[in-house]
Formats: C-alpha cells, sequence, structure tokens
C-alpha cells in the first residue's frame, strides 16, 4: 500500500522543523520558527494551486537555502510525486541547457534570471523548449 504525508497522524506536526533565517529586509533579521504541518501544508498548497502533476519536471533558480526554493518548490514536487531538477548555479545558457536536456515542464525565478535568458539570443536560438509550459516567480 502507497502511503503518502496525508495519512500520517502525529502529535508533533506542530512541532518545530526548522528556524529559516531572514536577512531583515523589511525588519530587523531573525529566525523564523516553523512547524512541519505548515510546511507540508505549503509545499501541497502550492503544488496544488500551480496544478503541478506527477509527469511534470519542476526546475528553478533559486537557492536551496531559501524557503520558496526548499518548500515551495523540491517539496511541492515531491508531495505530487513530480521530479525536481536541481542546478548548482545559475547561468542563463546552463539554465537553457538543463531545461532544453531534461525536458523541464516548470521553472520558477526571479525577473533578473529571466532576462538574463532572454538577453542571450545565441542561448536561446534553436533550443528545444516546447516542454516548459511556465515560468513562475514568487
Amino acid at each position: 500500500m502507497r502511503r503518502s504525508w496525508q495519512n500520517l497522524r502525529s502529535d508533533h506536526f506542530r512541532e518545530l522543523a526548522c528556524i529559516q533565517y531572514t536577512s531583515g529586509t523589511t525588519g530587523r533579521p531573525k529566525g523564523a520558527g516553523l512547524c512541519f504541518e505548515g510546511i507540508l501544508m505549503n509545499a501541497r498548497g502550492t503544488a496544488e494551486r500551480l496544478g503541478v502533476i506527477a509527469e511534470d519536471r519542476w526546475t528553478s533558480i533559486i537557492p536551496q537555502f531559501h524557503c520558496a526554493g526548499r518548500i515551495m518548490n523540491v517539496l511541492a514536487s515531491l508531495s505530487v510525486g513530480a521530479t525536481y531538477v536541481g542546478i548548482r548555479a545559475f547561468g542563463a545558457g546552463r539554465m537553457l541547457r538543463l531545461i532544453e536536456r531534461k525536458r523541464c515542464t516548470l521553472l520558477t525565478g526571479v525577473p533578473t534570471s529571466y532576462l538574463a535568458m532572454l538577453d542571450h539570443p545565441p542561448q536561446t536560438a534553436g533550443r528545444q523548449l516546447q516542454d516548459l509550459i511556465a515560468c513562475l516567480t514568487y
């Protein structure tokens, strides 16, 4: 029988899972406590809102030390059985080659990364990117 996180019952879901440190962009830097339940609900909710399915292959420019990278990308993919395709570091050409080679269907990033990819016509010319159905930013 296949088990999913939805079938798990535990009094420990509301316990501290990690402390995410903020940079202080909108206030003083601090550690924000995240519980297991909140992390899993955020991941599953993201996948549901975006319509992610098991056949998707999701990649992202957002680093794994960031909440969006770890929870909203990787865990969201895993929560529906989709594939997450990681990249060590962003480079416009490197990202385009990865999307083409791995036939990624979803890409999350930031506007500057999208501009970098679009501003390099030699990088996009002749690329087979037809599998990419959505580019998202958080």
